[in-house]
């Protein structure tokens, strides 16, 4: 365990802290004032925390986190997600989480530049959270739904990143493969962003209401034939894409790179002819 690290319990957060006076780890219940202190500690959370437990524990400092993490809620207040967390609700007998989680994500992409002939590597690493299923540990996106109805659900933390990338072969099939694993620690800061930023999302509780009754709409008007579904040509829009990369190439007089655009493109429309 590090020198200090930081336990949320339910309705409170506790400074964990080295004695040496008497070589043990200490509990004390974090100061108001110094709670900015604490964001690059390492964080536990407590067996029996539930979502409730936490936006209770977190409720004193709302203001100090609208504040300080304005660029991952985008100015949405966190007492507005509160007080609808306070609404009534009665669970559905028919619940399939089990629990939420807040986890990294960390992606892989690869990007080939013919221009520059070379293949540019990027990986991102950013943490989320999600409902974990009881039966076949199903993920469920739960930021467009109202807080008070997951509210009862234990909150924990899952350290391992699962870093992977989308692999396509000759053949054109394609898998998402895993590149590494690892474990990577949460600190005070890292919870706070990620979990206010998914809950902010959509905008204000109201916001998100608004969009999935949308979404369901659209779902509504595809099954009753009133919408059609257009089927995306990728080919044709990665030939225009390259067409415009050969135009740069040309007026920058890169030809050796323009050579390589114009052998891409060629090879897709032959594709596209054969298929």
């Amino acid at each position: 365990m590090a020198e200090t690290s930081i336990l949320i319990k339910n309705g409170a957060i506790d400074v964990i802290r080295w004695n040496s006076d008497i070589k043990l780890y200490q509990n004390k219940p974090i100061e108001n004032e110094k709670f900015p202190w604490f964001y690059d500690d390492i964080v536990e959370f407590a067996n029996d925390l539930t979502v409730e437990g936490f936006m209770n524990a977190f409720e004193p400092f709302f203001e100090v986190i609208d504040t300080h993490f304005v660029a991952y809620t985008r100015g949405f207040k966190i007492r507005e997600y509160y007080k609808q967390m306070l609404q009534p609700v009665s669970p559905e007998e028919s619940d399939e989480i089990s629990h939420v989680e807040i986890y990294w994500a960390c992606e892989i992409s690869e990007y080939e530049d013919l221009s520059a002939g070379k293949t540019d590597v990027d990986m991102e690493l950013y943490g989320s959270f999600h409902g974990i299923g009881k039966k076949d540990e199903c993920n469920y996106g739960l930021s467009m739904s109202p807080l008070n109805e997951w509210k009862h659900y234990q909150i924990k933390l899952n350290p391992t990143i699962n870093c992977t990338k989308f692999q396509k072969y000759p053949d054109k099939s394609a898998e998402i493969i895993t590149v590494f694993k690892a474990d990577k620690k949460f600190r005070l800061y890292d919870v706070l962003r990620y979990f206010f930023f998914e809950l902010t999302w959509y905008g204000y509780p109201s916001d998100a209401k608004k969009f999935a009754d949308h979404l369901i709409q659209i779902s509504d008007d595809i099954e009753s034939g009133k919408e059609k579904l257009v089927e995306l040509d990728l080919e044709e829009m990665q030939i225009e894409h390259l067409q415009v990369e050969l135009k740069e190439a040309i007026e920058n007089d890169n030809f050796e790179g323009a050579s390589r655009i114009r052998d891409r493109i060629a090879l897709l429309r032959e594709n596209k002819e054969k298929s």
